[in-house]
């Protein structure tokens, strides 16, 4: 099946797994690298702050989030990273394995692109809401910055725009 994510400039897709577990880490990995059919740069970290400072340096395209990390919890993470200043062009899957709606709903509100309970994930299963992330993600900027494309076109024109129709 062809993936969904258009292959455009990417040359690579680079992949941070945030989680304080080595072997939840390495399975991800070792999932995507069988599933994903582009390049690859998977990045493992095991606390928030070196993903924070990898987002800074150079944002993933999409991340994936333990709720547990040794230096802060999976909600703090987001709430600096979707904080009011924040420009983070990146989707976010929220991954626990001790979740309940409550934490699920928090993530979202906080900016988690889902929110999956780790005892729930496959290989393809993975694989496919990381492109859905990336897709959707993705639409919504474009959408946004043609809405601003728009808005500027519309400001600056000094003729009358005449609608015809409905």
């Amino acid at each position: 099946m062809p993936s969904r994510i258009e292959k455009p400039q990417l040359t690579t897709l680079r992949i941070f797994i945030v989680d304080d577990s080595p072997s939840d880490r390495s399975t991800y990995t070792r999932w995507i690298q069988r599933t994903a059919p582009f390049r690859l740069d998977i990045q493992e970290m095991e606390t928030g702050a070196q993903a924070l400072e990898a987002c800074r340096v150079s944002p993933p395209h999409c991340l994936l989030l333990d709720y547990h990390l040794p230096d802060m919890t999976g909600l703090e993470f987001l709430e600096k990273v979707r904080g009011p200043h924040s420009q983070s062009k990146t989707p976010i899957i929220f991954l626990t394995g001790y979740g309940n709606e409550e934490l699920a709903a928090h993530s979202i509100k906080l900016g988690a692109q889902e929110y999956f309970n780790k005892n729930t994930l496959s290989e393809k299963f993975l694989w496919h809401h990381i492109e859905e992330a990336i897709e959707q993600f993705s639409s919504i900027h474009r959408i946004l910055a043609l809405e601003r494309q728009s808005s500027i076109i519309l400001q600056s024109s000094s003729d009358g725009i005449l609608v015809v129709g409905n």
